[in-house]
């Protein structure tokens, strides 16, 4: 070949730019942790409990308190951009429950209002201590756990999983 040739056909051998062009990409969930702490710090919490902080009825089982947990502080994680979400999603549109088998789940409500998008968030329970400190690195791995199962769903939802 002469010179520069390879380099011409290489460049031609791409992809189509109308392909590209109608190509879905993956959307993710983005984390800054750095936020959460520096708004702990900012508001003098980060030697209260979630459990404290977070739940209100004595009477609520174990289940019912770390779903209350889990959402309350995942809306407040996005209010203050520890959590950010992308277009159009917003953290309305995720709800974490409890089913039968134990598991907590995360679900999308989709624009008919239904919740149609289930993945089941394994190990939160082992690994998250509701009775834990804010500033606990519990609260960090839910953080990061949580946020990867919105991902998926969110992913799911877009027929990109």
């Amino acid at each position: 070949m002469g010179a520069g040739r390879g380099k011409t056909k290489r460049s031609q051998s791409g992809a189509r730019p109308e392909a590209a062009a109608t190509a879905k990409l993956y959307k993710q969930a983005k984390v800054d942790a750095t936020k959460w702490k520096q708004f702990l710090k900012n508001a003098k919490l980060e030697h209260v409990s979630l459990q404290d902080y977070y739940v209100k009825d004595a009477n609520a089982s174990a289940d019912e308190r770390m779903e209350l947990i889990v959402n309350e502080l995942l809306a407040d994680l996005t209010a203050v951009g520890a959590v950010v979400l992308p277009e159009p999603y917003q953290i309305a549109d995720f709800h974490f429950e409890f089913a039968p088998d134990g598991e907590l789940y995360a679900s999308l409500t989709t624009d008919a209002g239904q919740h149609t998008y289930f993945t089941p968030v394994i190990g939160i329970r082992r690994h998250f201590d509701i009775r834990g400190e804010m500033q606990n690195t519990d609260v960090g791995y839910a953080l990061v756990r949580l946020t990867a199962f919105i991902t998926s769903l969110i992913n799911q939802h877009e027929g990109l999983a």
